[in-house]
């Protein structure tokens, strides 16, 4: 996590965007802070993507419905805008490792904290299904472990499972997902339901027991193969979870428990001031110190904006000294499958489009968790309307450097307040003392 070291200081509605968590296929996640002091995590989408007629009906429909989701283990939406010249959405703030993190970094959980996870996991899904969700992308780096439990994160690819008003905001048969965590109607671009989140429950536990994934393979297409056809490596599950996981896992989405009848399964989970391994709550507590070394960043001072005519003051956080070179930042791979609705389609022969711009170390200190880190794990969309071939398009990132040169949002606070940023229509531009 580093201070952002933009010309000018992001601004997105009434907050101030200080630093940058993470980036995916969608766009960059920024740490936000509001004008009470709360903090907030913004995803700001990639341009490009406003290009398309329909984005931003789509966009607004994710937010209509990621308002309804509510409860303790998930990340509340506290703001959008989705008419900005790059959309917006931002929610709550929960500072934690991912799953992901956690497993590579500590190992498995013990079978305590898997069934503090498990427990947490399925009264998030409730929450979600009884809103007319269906996530269709729970994976480990999706699910942060908080000091008090598990959040489920990133409705970013959420539909409605019912609009129930004819409105059309996806192509038909359009499927979204990561191919170890898919359920095997999603793989097969079939319609989904609220079973398919169990499934990706299922996957989800016996990645966080175990430290492997229930279905690999050599590639995405054999991964998703394997969901389909395959048997789940369940070697090292907890007893205690192992029959659970295994029904999450059916291929039939009718075998699968709803997340009711897990709860009840799992039956009450004792209550734990400190829910996670030591290991883990030690990467908690060093996260809240990067994030006060960052809030704490030096060098604020006033700066001018404006498009030449009407000019407007606001304190923007400036580095102190020339920031260092830029680095090529981790990037989240995007697959575009087609043809993934059996065995001979699932393993078409792959087209490469673009080349995957791998990831490059930084140097420096050993580095801070991201609560929203981008997800290493391949998102696969696929129709299984093209069945002669199948085409992966794996986007470059590029670097953060390219990022600094693209239009800031606009602030939009009133020029009267002339201790923060500002709101303006026009596009900013730093203006020489």
């Amino acid at each position: 996590m580093e201070p952002l070291r933009e010309p000018e200081q992001l601004v997105a509605g009434e907050f101030r965007l200080v630093a940058e968590l993470g980036r995916g296929g969608m766009g960059r996640v920024l740490l936000g802070v509001s004008p009470d002091g709360r903090l907030v995590a913004v995803k700001l989408v990639h341009e490009e993507f406003t290009q398309d007629g329909g984005f931003r009906a789509r966009f607004r429909r994710e937010v209509e419905a990621s308002r309804r989701v509510s409860g303790a283990y998930t990340a509340a939406v506290v703001g959008a805008d989705a008419g900005a010249s790059q959309p917006w959405l931002a929610s709550v703030f929960v500072p934690g490792p991912t799953v992901r993190t956690v497993v590579e970094r500590t190992g498995p959980l013990p079978t305590a904290s898997l069934l503090r996870l498990a427990s947490g996991l399925v009264a998030a899904l409730t929450e979600i299904h009884r809103a007319g969700l269906v996530h269709r992308d729970l994976k480990p780096s999706n699910v942060l472990l908080s000091a008090d439990g598990p959040r489920v994160i990133d409705f970013g690819i959420a539909r409605a499972a019912d609009s129930g008003d004819g409105t059309e905001i996806t192509r038909t048969g359009l499927v979204v997902g990561s191919p170890a965590f898919m359920s095997p109607e999603q793989a097969e671009g079939r319609r989904l339901t609220p079973a398919s989140d169990v499934f990706s429950l299922g996957a989800v536990l016996v990645r966080a027991g175990t430290g492997h994934n229930p279905f690999t393979g050599d590639s995405a297409l054999m991964t998703l193969y394997n969901v389909v056809h395959g048997e789940p490596d369940l070697t090292g599950m907890p007893g205690l979870l192992r029959e659970l996981v295994e029904r999450c896992l059916a291929k039939d989405p009718v075998a699968r428990p709803d997340p009711g009848e897990i709860m009840d399964l799992l039956g009450p989970v004792p209550p734990s001031v400190r829910p996670w391994p030591d290991d883990v709550h030690a990467l908690i507590d060093a996260q809240h110190t990067e994030i006060a070394r960052v809030l704490g960043f030096p060098g604020a001072r006033d700066v001018r904006i404006g498009d030449g005519e009407a000019t407007v003051t606001g304190t923007l956080l400036m580095p102190p000294e020339p920031p260092p070179a830029w680095r090529r930042l981790p990037g989240r791979r995007t697959l575009l499958l087609g043809g993934v609705g059996g065995a001979s389609a699932i393993l078409a022969t792959a087209l490469v489009v673009d080349k995957l711009t791998g990831p490059s170390s930084r140097k420096g200190s050993h580095p801070t968790p991201s609560p929203t880190s981008a997800s290493p794990e391949p998102s696969v969309s696929a129709s299984p309307g093209s069945r002669s071939r199948t085409d992966i398009r794996l986007h470059p990132l590029g670097d953060v450097s390219e990022l600094s040169h693209r239009r800031p949002l606009q602030p939009e606070r009133s020029a009267a307040r002339r201790r923060g940023p500002h709101r303006c229509r026009a596009p900013l531009r730093r203006h020489d003392p």
